[in-house]
């Protein structure tokens, strides 16, 4: 396949989930940077 690169992009979203809690966050999933690639998604 030609070109089989070309128009994907690769999101490395393990960052975004704490196993445990801290002071000012709760353990599990965060959302961090959902808005980022929603705006990202949706730019034209």
């Amino acid at each position: 396949m030609e070109n089989y690169h070309q128009g994907w992009l690769h999101i490395d979203c393990s960052a975004t989930y704490r196993k445990s809690a801290v002071e000012q966050w709760s353990a599990g999933a965060t959302g961090l940077g959902v808005r980022t690639i929603a705006n990202l998604l949706t730019a034209e």
